[in-house]
């Protein structure tokens, strides 16, 4: 684990404060939609954290668990048919996620308690591999959040467990900056327990090496994340680094000429 990763819930960084706007506008819609034609939706953080971020002020900010409580109780349309399950592998974490969840729950009403859960998130799936191996049995809707610190614990096979049945949405933020540390040490070492989770087999890690070899490189995911920091003020020199970086990614792929012949 990263340095970055050690301190993850000591600074409630931009990207973060992203990610959050990004769960609350799509977790709402879902239980918009969803949450009035079903009995009962499941909503699962897998890497719950500890339930709150602080910054450099000392100011806390609520984590995502906390988000998504005050989106259940806020509408009452839906309120009563949502089940919140966190689940925090860390002991620390976990106790300090306990103490912010019944915080909060002192001053909400909420008919279905969230289960809070101290274990991993694959040994939780794992302990209900008989449940998803019946074809018979049926998931209620289920809305899953995967943001862990880090990329460790992230399996394909959970998450494919949960998009095969129907009414079931997936949010999956991880580190691709880890990502590519843990290629290189794949690289050295020829294999990843890690990678091989993530990407579901080593035939898919060793394709994946085998590109980033065929390149100078890159950022796994090079991708442009500008236009989201746009809408947030006060953000100037963070969008001209990002802008800068994207334009050097681009600049680094082949181009097509288009310019029509004289």
């Amino acid at each position: 684990m990263s340095k970055a990763d050690l301190t993850h819930f000591d600074e409630y960084r931009l990207q973060t404060q992203l990610k959050h706007s990004i769960l609350q506008s799509y977790l709402g819609a879902y239980l918009a939609v969803l949450g009035t034609k079903h009995k009962t939706i499941v909503y699962i953080d897998a890497f719950a954290g500890r339930g709150f971020y602080n910054d450099s002020k000392g100011t806390r900010h609520d984590g995502s668990p906390i988000r998504a409580l005050a989106i259940v109780a806020s509408d009452k349309k839906f309120h009563d048919r949502v089940q919140c399950i966190f689940i925090e592998r860390r002991p620390d974490h976990f106790g300090d996620l306990e103490a912010r969840v019944n915080e909060f729950l002192k001053g909400t009403s909420l008919p279905k308690s969230p289960i809070l859960q101290n274990a991993a998130f694959g040994e939780v799936m794992d302990g209900l591999s008989g449940f998803f191996n019946n074809p018979s049995t049926r998931l209620a809707p289920t809305f899953l959040f995967i943001d862990p610190c880090g990329v460790e614990g992230v399996r394909l096979r959970d998450i494919v467990e949960i998009l095969a049945r129907d009414g079931c949405e997936v949010f999956v933020f991880f580190n691709y900056d880890g990502v590519n540390r843990i290629v290189g040490l794949a690289e050295a070492k020829g294999e990843s327990d890690t990678l091989r989770d993530l990407f579901g087999s080593q035939a898919r890690v060793d394709r994946l090496i085998r590109a980033l070899d065929s390149r100078s490189k890159p950022d796994l995911l090079p991708v442009n994340r500008s236009s989201r920091y746009e809408r947030l003020p006060g953000r100037k020199a963070q969008k001209e680094s990002l802008d800068e970086r994207s334009r050097k990614a681009e600049a680094a792929q082949p181009r097509a000429d288009h310019r029509q012949a004289a």
